[in-house]
Parts: C-alpha cells; sequence; structure tokens
C-alpha cells in the first residue's frame, strides 16, 4: 500500500486542527450546547465560536436583537442592574442589549434559563413538565411558552419540528383554557380576575378574539320599547313625546356607561372594545329602533320634527350623559356615519314639506279671500300693518288725519302680511330644523344641509313673489289703469305699503336665518336683491299709472272749473281752479311721506309730478284766452304754483323751480299792453328771459293767446322777423 505524502504547511492535514474557515461553516449550524462543546476542540474552533456574529446571529434568530436596547453610558446609569433580568426565565428576552461585545454573554444567559424546560418538553408529556409546575400564573406560564418558542428558533438538532409541534399544541391547549376560564369570569362578573386572563389572551394576539367574545355576549342589550307619538284627546292629532325621548337617552347612556366601567376593569386602554360596543349598539340596534320609528313618525305626520328632535337628543344630551369624555366625538362620529342616509332623506324632504306648505298656505287664503274679499275693512287692514310694522320695528309716520277715514272704492287687501308672517314662521321652524345638523362631521352632507337652506328661502321667496307679490301688483296695476278714482296714489300706496312691510319681513328674515353664510356668491341674497328689482319695478310702473291718472284730475279739474278767468278782471288771488289743483297736489304728496315711501321715491315722484304739472299749465295756458285785465289772475296762479313748488320739493330745486320762473315770466307779457306791441316781439326774440325753456314758436303760441293778438299781430311779426309784413 502506497505510502500518503503528508504537506506539514497545509493545516486541513493535520489531524489536530481544523482550519478557521471551516471551523466558521460549521458553528453556523451547531446549537448553544454543542458550540460550547466545539469551541474545546482546537483554537481555531474557539476562535469561530467566540465570533461576536455567531452570538449576534442567534439573537437575531431569537427574534430579540433587531428590537435591543442601543446601549449607552446614559443607558446603563439608568438601568445598573439590568442585567439582573438575564437570570429570569420569565424576563431573559425582555432586556437585550444591541452589543455586539455582549451578545455571548446574553444569549448563554438566555440559553442557561430556557434550555432545561425546553429539553423538558422534547422529552415528556404535558402532565410532567416542570414549566406547568413551577409556574402557575396564567402570565407566567405564557411568558415561558413564549421563551421557549422563540428558543425553538435556535434549535438546530433533529428534534426541533417535534418541539414546535409540541409547543404549538400547548400554545393551543392554553388559550383555550384562557378562554374558558373568560368566559366563566364574565357569567359570574368576576372582572377583576378575568382581566389576568384577558391581559395574557392580549399577549397571544387575541384581542380580536376577545372583541367578538365581549360582543356576543352582548346580545342580549336591547332597545326600550317606547311610545315616541301620542294622541291628543281634543284634536285627535299626534304629538311628539320629548320625554320619551329623554327616556331612550337615558337608557341608552345608562347602557354605555355601564359598558364602559366594565371594559376599564377588564381591558387595557389600546383595545378599542369600547368604541366597538358604541359601534355595535349605534349601528345595529339603535339604527334600526331609529328606523323603525321612522315609519311610524311619518304616519303620525310628524317626520319633520321627530328626526330632529331625535338627532339632537342623541347628541348632545346622550352624548354629555357618557361619564368618558374620551368617547365624546367617536359616538357623534357613529351617530353621523350611521345616520347619513336618514339624515339625506329628511334634508330632502324638508326643502320639499316647505315648498308644498308654502303653497298650500297661500291657496287656502287665495280661496277664503275671494269670498270675504268685499267685506275686508281698511281699518282692520291699517291694524295689521301698524301691528307688523311694531313686531319689525318697521318706523313710520302717524297717520294722516285717522279722525276722518277715506273709503276706497277698491279693495286694498291684496297682500297679508299675516299670511307671510306664517309662511316665514314655518320656514324659519324648517330652517332651525336643519341647523341642528350644522356641526355634522360629514363633509358632503353639512354641505347638503346648508345648500337646502338656501334652496328654501329661495323657494320661499320665489313663491311669495309668483303667487301672492306679483298677482297682487298686477291687480292694482290693472284697476288703475281702468279706474277713474279721485285718489289713485292713496289707493296704491296703501298697497306698496303692504308690499313693504312683506318686503321688510323678509329681509329680517334673511338677517336672522341666512347668518351662517358669509360667502362672496350666495343663492339667497342674490335671489332677495331680484325679487326686491322686481318689486320696485312695479311700484315704478304704478307711480306712472297713479301719475297718468292724477294729471288726468287736474286737467279735468281746469276743463271745467277754469272759464275766461283770464278775461275778467283780477280778483288778487289764485283762481279756484289753479287751488284745487295744487290742493290736490298736495294731498297726494303728502301721501308719500305720511305713508314713509323711501326718499328716492319721493325724489323721482315729486320731479316728475312738477314735470308733469308743468305741461299741464303750459297746455292750460295756450288753451285760453288772456287779456290784459286779466293777467293779473293768471299771474296769481303761476306765483302760486312756484311758492307751492318751493314749497313742496325738498330735493332737485334746480331741477324743478326753473320751469316755474319761465312761467311767471311768460305771465307778465300778458300785462303789457297793447300800444307797446313793439316790445312784446322783442320778448319773443329774447329767449333768454325764458331761462332757456321755451323755444321762439312757444313763446310765439303764448302770445297768440293774448285777446288783442289780431290788434298788434302785425307789429309783433314786424319786430320778430324785421321787416313790415305787406300784402301784395
Amino acid at each position: 500500500m502506497p505510502n500518503l505524502l503528508w504537506n506539514s504547511d497545509i493545516e486541513v492535514y493535520n489531524p489536530e486542527a481544523i482550519p478557521y474557515s471551516v471551523a466558521q461553516c460549521i458553528v453556523q449550524y451547531l446549537a448553544i450546547p454543542d458550540l460550547i462543546t466545539f469551541s474545546h476542540v482546537s483554537r481555531n474552533c474557539q476562535r469561530a465560536v467566540n465570533d461576536p456574529q455567531v452570538w449576534v446571529s442567534l439573537l437575531r434568530s431569537l427574534g430579540v436583537w433587531d428590537n435591543a436596547i442601543i446601549i449607552n453610558k446614559e443607558t446603563i446609569q439608568k438601568n445598573p442592574d439590568v442585567m439582573r433580568f438575564l437570570d429570569d426565565p420569565l424576563t431573559c428576552v425582555d432586556y437585550i442589549y444591541k452589543s455586539r461585545r455582549n451578545a455571548k454573554y446574553q444569549m448563554l444567559k438566555i440559553h442557561r434559563c430556557l434550555y432545561p424546560y425546553y429539553k423538558d418538553i422534547r422529552s415528556k408529556s404535558f402532565n410532567d413538565l416542570k414549566m406547568l409546575k413551577q409556574y402557575n400564573t396564567p402570565m407566567d406560564q405564557y411568558k415561558m411558552l413564549r421563551g421557549l418558542h422563540m428558543y425553538n428558533n435556535i434549535d438546530y438538532t433533529s428534534d426541533r419540528r417535534l418541539v414546535s409541534d409540541k409547543i404549538n399544541e400547548l400554545f393551543e391547549l392554553f388559550e383555550n383554557a384562557l378562554l374558558r376560564e373568560v368566559d366563566l369570569c364574565f357569567d359570574f362578573e368576576e372582572y377583576d380576575q378575568m382581566k389576568e386572563f384577558v391581559m395574557v389572551l392580549i399577549e397571544l394576539n387575541n384581542s380580536q378574539g376577545l372583541i367578538d367574545f365581549y360582543l356576543q355576549k352582548m346580545d342580549s342589550t336591547d332597545m326600550p320599547s317606547i311610545e315616541y307619538f301620542k294622541q291628543e284627546e281634543e284634536s285627535k292629532a299626534y304629538a311628539l313625546d320629548e320625554k320619551a325621548i329623554d327616556q331612550l337617552v337615558n337608557q341608552l347612556a345608562d347602557i354605555l356607561n355601564r359598558q364602559n366601567s366594565i371594559i376599564h376593569r377588564i381591558f387595557p386602554p389600546e383595545i378599542p372594545l369600547m368604541y366597538k360596543v358604541c359601534e355595535e349598539i349605534i349601528s345595529n340596534q339603535l339604527h334600526d329602533h331609529i328606523v323603525v320609528q321612522i315609519k311610524q313618525a311619518k304616519k303620525c305626520q310628524l317626520y319633520n320634527t321627530f328626526i330632529p328632535a331625535i338627532y339632537s337628543k342623541l347628541t348632545i344630551d346622550l352624548v354629555d350623559k357618557i361619564e368618558d369624555s374620551e368617547y365624546h366625538m367617536p359616538i357623534i362620529g357613529l351617530i353621523d356615519m350611521n345616520f347619513e342616509s336618514i339624515i339625506a332623506e329628511y334634508i330632502r324632504e324638508e326643502v320639499s314639506y316647505t315648498k308644498t306648505h308654502t303653497n298650500g298656505q297661500i291657496n287656502v287664503w287665495k280661496q277664503a279671500n275671494q269670498v270675504d274679499e268685499e267685506s275686508n275693512d281698511k281699518e282692520e287692514k291699517s291694524d295689521f300693518l301698524t301691528s307688523f310694522k311694531n313686531v319689525f320695528a318697521i318706523s313710520s309716520k302717524s297717520d294722516t288725519d285717522t279722525d276722518k277715514p277715506i273709503r276706497r272704492t277698491f279693495d286694498s287687501s291684496v297682500f297679508d302680511p299675516t299670511l307671510i308672517q306664517s309662511i316665514l314662521d314655518d320656514a324659519s321652524s324648517s330652517i332651525q330644523r336643519l341647523l341642528l345638523f350644522k356641526t355634522y362631521t360629514i363633509i358632503s352632507l353639512r354641505n347638503d344641509i346648508f345648500s337646502s337652506i338656501h334652496e328654501i328661502f329661495v323657494n320661499i321667496i320665489d313663491t311669495i313673489y309668483i303667487t301672492h307679490l306679483k298677482p297682487g301688483f298686477q291687480k292694482v296695476l290693472q284697476y288703475l289703469a281702468q279706474s277713474d278714482d279721485n285718489q289713485p296714489l292713496l289707493i296704491f300706496f296703501d298697497v306698496i305699503n303692504m308690499a313693504d312691510v312683506i318686503l321688510s319681513m323678509i329681509d329680517v328674515f334673511y338677517k336672522s336665518e341666512i347668518t351662517f353664510d358669509d360667502a362672496a356668491i350666495n343663492p339667497s341674497l342674490t335671489n332677495k336683491k331680484r325679487i326686491e328689482t322686481l318689486i320696485d319695478n312695479y311700484v315704478a310702473d304704478g307711480l306712472n299709472i297713479s301719475i297718468e291718472l292724477l294729471t288726468k284730475q287736474i286737467e279735468s279739474i281746469y276743463d271745467e272749473k277754469l272759464t275766461n278767468q283770464y278775461t275778467t278782471i283780477a280778483t288778487g288771488e289764485p283762481t279756484i281752479a289753479a287751488k284745487e289743483a295744487t290742493t290736490l297736489l298736495e294731498q297726494n304728496m303728502n301721501l308719500l311721506i305720511d305713508n314713509n315711501i323711501e326718499k328716492s321715491i319721493i325724489d323721482v315722484f315729486q320731479q316728475e309730478i312738477a314735470e308733469r304739472f308743468f305741461q299741464i299749465i303750459v297746455k292750460t295756458i295756450k288753451s285760453q284766452t288772456v287779456s290784459v285785465e286779466g293777467a293779473p289772475n293768471l299771474i296769481s296762479d303761476v306765483n302760486s304754483y312756484y311758492d307751492f313748488m318751493y314749497t313742496q320739493i325738498k330735493t332737485n330745486k334746480r331741477l324743478v323751480l326753473p320751469l316755474y320762473q319761465s312761467l311767471q315770466k311768460v305771465a307778465n307779457i300778458y300785462l303789457i299792453g297793447g300800444e307797446d306791441s313793439k316790445a312784446i316781439g322783442k320778448l319773443i326774440v329774447d329767449l333768454s328771459k325764458f331761462n332757456g325753456i321755451f323755444k321762439q314758436e312757444e313763446i310765439y303760441e303764448f302770445v297768440q293767446r293774448r285777446q288783442d293778438w289780431n290788434d298788434i299781430k302785425r307789429d309783433v311779426e314786424k319786430v320778430m322777423y324785421g321787416f313790415d309784413c305787406r300784402v301784395i
């Protein structure tokens, strides 16, 4: 047999030595007892075993290295005896420092604590395990099982799978035993003892199982049987019993507070069991209870009242009664989340209700008004107006001469502030009910609430305008256009007063109810302004018609009572026609002020009537014959006109007074004697004498109304045209 040649330089051929690289590979697959043995084989083996990386790797496999405590001087100062935890099987895996130099020391400490019990599991039956004999509290037993389960990860022997199966079986038996104990303790209300088992089950990552267990035990928690709607004996109508809702709130609060008390005795704060309990009660039991009651509320015509009332009671009163404030907002959030579809339906119903109810109220009023229209008394309507002005703090001047009531031939009850007040009151109730949801935690629904409030307001004022104000104004304007009533403005200002009261009521309603929205684009404000503009247009149309009627009345006065007054001897005072005309004007102008009409309307009216009156006077003078002897009568008339306008016109005098000054100058033409006809011709040519109001042709027309015109015509025209007129 050939001889084997040994190379002493190659360490691997040395039967007494193992190369370091080989030793490094071997130690990766050795259990701790084998590692200790292997370290005594040779220096290379010892060196490989003592490599910190070997022990770090074991600690990492054990599951304690990655979350180990970062070591520094401060940590050591705070825990000088921390290493003592390594000597206790219950705590040896809980306090590990991330120190490579101490990795072997810490791992061997853990090994010495756990290996005896680990070996015991491998070789003995469950009944003989010393682990169960030495540690008899659930938490201690759990910690031992946890440590042994971790140790199994660094067992590189052939028995590793067997031990792993036995540990898992032990865990299963242990967990089932804990669950049985929890069930028994809960039934006997031994909550303090139950907490001990619960804490172990939480460590076993069975939190969800505990939550499910607790919720199953709550299946017997039923909603109270309560009647929320009671029937009135006399009216037979149903009314909402708020005391019944309070009863529900109180019982719910008692249930939740009791559950919270029990949960706090059993479970740690990090388990969201109380939230789950609230969710179970609110999402299922309370929700189903409310759905049933909603059907009954609809039958009793109390749906719109019941939903806001129950929501307000739950989110305010119930929450206030929950002793643990930590759950106030979560409970509100749960209520909002589970009531979202209910509230969304309610919002739609509230908007629809206000629109339908408003139309219904106006239709009822129309029917009643048709029956009673002839019997409505003006004084009664005036009382209504006064009362509403007081309610809404609308300042007004005292009525003119209330001791002398003026009879009307037209029924002024086309508008009814009482009806509008009723409509606005109902709308206010709807809006106030909706505003109970203004802090709803679901933003999209909260936005729907505010949009719906705008929609209600827009619907209300649109309906009031379309079905009440617009037909009323059309009725009045039609009457005025066809009427020969001698007091058109008085009638129309009665109507304006009513409309103004209604608009004021709407404005007060808007300012008091639509205060939540100051956005640049506010649909309620936009629509309110639109309605106000439409009403202003009707007022303008009515004023125009009234002014037309007034001018006809004045023309009628001149036609009837100004006969040859400017050819008779002067009396030294205005004619009867002039007095009656200015008196009629004064009465109508005072109506504007006495009825508290806006200043802008007064200004427009006064200027318009002043211009119309001026035109009537011009027309009247051109239709009369004026003598030199009767000219003082005309002068007295136009002076009275000027004085009247100077007194009555408060603004825009500069636009009005020049008209009447020019009339005074025209009247003076008639004082010039016929012998001074050339002076008359010069006046016609000199337009500066008449403030630029009249053209030459108009002055010529005035001069033609002189009684002596035929006598002076030739001389006047000669001056006018600059030559003598000769017939060839």
